[in-house]
């Protein structure tokens, strides 16, 4: 009976990943903390794009792999 009642809480969950590495990105760059988000930003801004495409691929593997 529990584990029914689980299901769409654990969705729910998994659907807020993403939202959290999304607001630490914007939280790392309103307040200059140095994190993945700043790396991400300054790579995008460089024109890295195999750095950008990597962090993006990370901050997509950790939302997705939920």
């Amino acid at each position: 009976m529990l584990r029914n009642a689980l299901i769409p809480v654990i969705t729910l969950v998994a659907l807020d990943i993403p939202t959290i590495f999304t607001g630490s990105l914007v939280t790392e760059q309103v307040f200059r903390v140095p994190g993945i988000g700043a790396l991400l930003v300054d790579a995008i801004y460089r024109g890295e794009y195999p750095g950008g495409d990597g962090r993006c691929l990370y901050l997509r593997g950790a939302g997705g792999g939920v």
